[in-house]
């Protein structure tokens, strides 16, 4: 059986605010609408009965919904260009999820697709089985986690937890509290501003520039390397079984109270431990 396809246009007085979708194989795109104020949506079936899939808009909320309790579904595509900060909730199993425009919240899950994001005005919670996640920026809070895929946030604003089964996370700019817990994957962080946990399995972490009131960082097998910035005064944790350290910072005097300081502390077991001035 062929394939169909439906377009939804919304209006001035009826715009679609929020969106929900849940589909098997295909893909979500949300991008910018040039042409109009609004949004337009076009999903694209490749097979099956028109009445088997969901597109409908209830209460400013687009609902798209492939068929349930089938073994192989249709590969469903869908396309939406709009000029509001949409909430989204989506889910495909394989199917790729993607926002050249900014979200307001979003609560995305796929099984072996990725996710890549602009930006996110409020929270976002992502979850893959095997995909990457790559998201520019994020003003809320932040939860994410990969079987076997990769996370990588450039700017994130408020409290970031991030693990992975076997992949590497990148976080640009942390400025909340932050953990991150990787089974086997490197861990690098270019700056982090609050209180912050990294813990590899077997991987090497690395945090270029340490400017919160605490760091801990700990791997079984790899490297720990951590940047402070030149005078903040630090209290230093440092442990390795079968690795060296070196530390390149310089004793100072014991800060008064109230004033600013770092608590490192970095365990590893065949690894080595570097501290750098930055």
């Amino acid at each position: 059986m062929g394939g169909f396809s439906q377009q939804i246009i919304d209006d001035e007085n009826d715009r679609i605010e929020r969106i929900r979708i849940d589909i098997g194989s295909g893909l979500v795109e949300i991008g910018a609408n040039p042409d109009a104020e609004g949004t337009a949506v076009t999903v694209e079936v490749d097979s099956g009965p028109e009445e088997d899939v969901v597109v409908e808009v209830v209460d400013g909320e687009l609902i798209v919904e492939g068929p349930r309790n089938v073994r192989r579904g249709p590969e469903i595509q869908v396309r939406i260009a709009t000029s509001v900060v949409l909430d989204a909730r989506v889910k495909t199993g394989s199917g790729d999820i993607t926002a050249d425009v900014p979200l307001g919240s979003a609560r995305l899950a796929t099984g072996s697709g990725d996710v890549r994001l602009t930006r996110v005005e409020n929270e976002l919670g992502v979850n893959t089985g095997s995909g990457d996640v790559k998201v520019e920026s994020v003003a809320g809070a932040v939860r994410a986690g990969t079987g076997s895929g990769s996370i990588d946030i450039e700017e994130a604003g408020d409290a970031l937890g991030l693990s992975t089964g076997s992949g590497d996370v990148t976080i640009g700019d942390a400025a909340g509290p932050t953990s991150v817990k990787v089974g086997s994957g490197d861990i690098t962080i270019e700056r982090i501003r609050d209180h912050s946990v990294a813990t590899s399995g077997s991987g090497d972490v690395k945090v270029e520039i340490a400017d919160g009131p605490s760091v801990q960082a700990e791997t079984a097998r790899g490297d720990v390397q951590i940047g402070v910035p030149d005078g903040l005064p630090t209290y230093l944790d440092l442990k390795t079984v079968t690795g060296r350290i070196r530390c390149d910072l310089e004793p100072g005097q014991k800060p008064a109270e109230g004033d600013r300081a770092l608590m490192l502390r970095a365990r590893t077991v065949s690894g080595d431990i570097t501290v750098v001035k930055v």
